[in-house]
């Protein structure tokens, strides 16, 4: 199938108690759920995803230079290839409140472009079903990637929130920023926020961050673990 609801120039979008169900998109497809393009604002409610394969790029939601806030929503097992995620953002401004995120193949939120704002509030990001990626008809261990993925420049902030069992064949077992050296993206971590049993291969067992200025404080990092080094 193709995008399911898709948003374009100057537009404004309401979405109050969605439930998609095991749903395929095609490789042809870019953004499988929700496809927002110069969207000034977009409010969803209730969103939930139970079961999506995005054979194309992007699982349940899609940011072009768009604004858009996710508030108690559920979403868990999506799968998407290796170039992609279950949220995509680029120059955007996303704010996710209290939504959990459970069992995901490749990254829950990439953000890519030089001007992305995310603020992540009482929300829960956990991969209790080890066995997801093997199961999935694209599932390679070494593609999994961390919860939170950002290429460029992004104003990142997280609080009261949860980070919990992920694997991933690289870098921030968690949260992975790989800003500008002349742009340094910002980070900001706090209020009672954990990170607990994420692991790397390379570095950083919860975060990994580059070229990125910021705070932690009033966060607990457990049993974390990179094989190369920094296991928080």
């Amino acid at each position: 199938g193709g995008t399911f609801l898709s948003m374009t120039t100057n537009s404004s979008l309401i979405v109050d108690t969605l439930t998609l169900n095991t749903v395929q998109c095609s490789s042809q497809t870019s953004i499988c759920g929700i496809s927002l393009d110069s969207t000034n604002s977009a409010t969803i409610t209730s969103y939930t995803v139970q079961g999506m394969s995005a054979l194309g790029t992007f699982g349940a939601l899609g940011l072009y230079s768009s604004k858009a806030t996710i508030t108690s929503s559920s979403i868990s097992y999506v799968s998407t290839p290796s170039t992609g995620s279950c949220i995509m953002i680029m120059n955007s401004d996303l704010s996710v409140t209290s939504t959990t995120f459970t069992n995901l193949l490749g990254s829950c939120i990439y953000a890519q472009g030089g001007g992305n704002i995310l603020k992540i509030e009482s929300s829960t990001f956990d991969q209790p079903d080890s066995t997801f990626v093997t199961k999935t008809p694209s599932g390679n261990p070494n593609q999994q990637k961390p919860f939170i993925e950002c290429e460029g420049y992004i104003d990142l902030t997280v609080f009261g929130s949860s980070f919990s069992n992920n694997y991933v064949s690289g870098n921030g077992g968690a949260v992975m920023i790989n800003g500008a050296a002349n742009n340094p993206s910002v980070i900001t971590i706090y209020q009672s926020t954990t990170f607990s049993g994420n692991t790397a291969v390379n570095k950083g067992g919860a975060i990994s961050l580059t070229n990125t200025k910021g705070s932690i404080s009033d966060s607990s990092f457990i049993n974390n673990f990179a094989e190369q080094s920094g296991g928080a």
